[in-house]
């Protein structure tokens, strides 16, 4: 059987053959095959992160979900593309007497933490990875429920409560049960500039036997303190 990737990735590709027996008397008995082979596709929560004015002695970062939608484990890795250009504006209009500042293409300002993964599928929507619902008190207990109740975990290192504590808890503890769904991996980006420039890197994420997508992050570093007004970007 010869099988070729070249369709779609996460699309089932059908291959067919020949399951050919041979016999001392020199007759041949062909018996036909039919396989259908599926790859991953990984897909990101945005396609661009803008952190906003960041002061330089400061940082901030970001969460980032990287989905699966087929039933095909996909292991992926991410680096940068060098030069790989900024962000394209919607507009071409050029106003007269107004000069664009120019972007800088630093990666070491972007930490990327994992740089790779798995994601098994097929993950929920964003919406439903990011829902933060309320304790269900009416809900029978834990030991005799068929899907566990994801609720927001406390964070002890900042004593809140964060979604990406949330998000990350119910990304490591999937598949406790057949009825459990699987959900979006979530990593984190942190952006901490060295100069009072802007900056603009972009990060290709790559999924093994299958696509891959580019991520665009910006952001703004500053001397001044009353001008630090950071985002930290989060899905939606």
């Amino acid at each position: 059987i010869i099988a070729s990737f070249g369709g779609d990735a996460g699309k089932p590709t059908e291959a067919r053959g020949d399951l050919i027996f041979s016999y001392p008397t020199g007759q041949k008995l062909h018996v036909p095959l039919v396989t259908s082979i599926s790859t991953p596709f990984i897909t990101g929560s945005s396609p661009r992160l803008y952190f906003g004015i960041c002061h330089v002695r400061q940082q901030c970062q970001a969460m980032y979900l990287i989905s699966n939608p087929t039933d095909v484990p996909a292991r992926w890795t991410v680096t940068h593309v060098p030069h790989g250009g900024a962000w394209k504006p919607a507009s071409a209009i050029r106003v007269k007497g107004f000069e664009q500042i120019p972007e800088e293409d630093d990666p070491e300002v972007f930490t990327v933490t994992p740089n790779a993964g798995s994601v098994e599928g097929p993950t929920v929507s964003i919406a439903a990875a990011m829902a933060a619902p309320p304790k269900d008190y009416n809900r029978a207990p834990l030991e005799n429920s068929v899907v566990p109740e994801r609720l927001v975990q406390a964070s002890w290192a900042t004593n809140t409560l964060t979604i990406k504590d949330a998000v990350d808890l119910k990304h490591k503890q999937q598949h406790q049960n057949e009825a459990d769904a699987c959900f979006p991996m979530p990593i984190t980006i942190h952006f901490h500039p060295k100069r009072n420039v802007r900056y603009c890197s972009r990060f290709r994420f790559s999924c093994e036997f299958a696509n891959s997508f580019d991520l665009v992050v910006q952001g703004e570093g500053t001397y001044e303190e009353h001008e630090h007004r950071p985002l930290n970007p989060i899905p939606r």
